[in-house]
């Protein structure tokens, strides 16, 4: 009789633990954001209203209103200037490379590289965030590259971008991305970058805000900053720090 009893529950174990689903334990914060960046979705969820009205604005509105008050102020005789690329300028630069260290949980961290080109009002940016998650072990890669537009004066600059953003974890997605940053150059060894960007992959949107100080001079700042990259039911954020090379 006992030994029935020992058989019996032996089997019901087994069927239990065969029957759990093991994917929700061993999910980790990673997982999950790249689950809800890519998952799936009909066409009544989602409609392409959202990209197509940043398109819209991004060409139609500001680019078109920029470039039309430039036309005309060029007609009436009073032509925008064009500030020459001074090496080490902390707006419109020649050649920029970035590092940062984020925390965002006590198990997940990131490392942030970006690389900037670019003359005058015309540059190309490409930037990766991996993310590492210790529990369970897992990493995650977080690209964007961008066709920058950049319009400034001596203190102020404002780029508007268009390319591509992809994840790539368990498996590789990507889409389109659109960024406006913002700078300011408030004195020779301050400055203040907002670096907002909205990444469409699949019918899924991710926004991505970078904010930082910069505390230097010239060819090297360091950047304290807090960054915050989230879809519709994660987010990856935390505070960072880094150091910028300018050429």
């Amino acid at each position: 009789m006992k030994w029935n009893v020992f058989v019996w529950g032996t089997l019901v174990c087994m069927v239990c633990v065969a029957g759990f689903d093991t994917s929700s334990v061993c999910a980790g914060k990673l997982d999950d954001f790249e689950k809800d960046a890519t998952k799936p979705r009909r066409s009544s969820q989602h409609s392409h209203s959202d990209g197509d009205g940043l398109w819209d604005f991004f060409f139609e509105g500001l680019l078109g209103s920029l470039f039309e008050t430039e036309y005309q102020e060029s007609r009436g005789g009073r032509r925008l200037d064009v500030l020459e690329n001074q090496p080490g300028d902390g707006l419109r630069p020649l050649v920029r490379f970035d590092f940062g260290y984020q925390n965002v949980e006590s198990d997940v961290d990131a490392m942030d590289y970006r690389f900037e080109v670019g003359v005058d009002h015309l540059a190309l940016q490409w930037r990766r965030t991996t993310y590492a998650e210790t529990t369970p072990a897992d990493d995650l890669d977080y690209d964007q590259g961008h066709v920058l537009f950049r319009f400034y004066d001596a203190n102020f600059e404002i780029d508007f971008g268009l390319g591509y953003a992809s994840l790539n974890g368990d498996t590789y997605h990507s889409g389109l991305s659109a960024t406006i940053p913002v700078l300011i150059q408030a004195y020779d060894f301050l400055g203040f970058e907002l670096r907002p960007s909205w990444s469409y992959i699949g019918r899924n949107s991710i926004s991505d805000y970078d904010l930082s100080v910069t505390l230097g001079w010239d060819y090297a700042v360091c950047r304290l900053g807090y960054r915050w990259v989230r879809t519709d039911n994660e987010a990856l954020d935390g505070p960072y720090v880094g150091l910028s090379l300018r050429f």
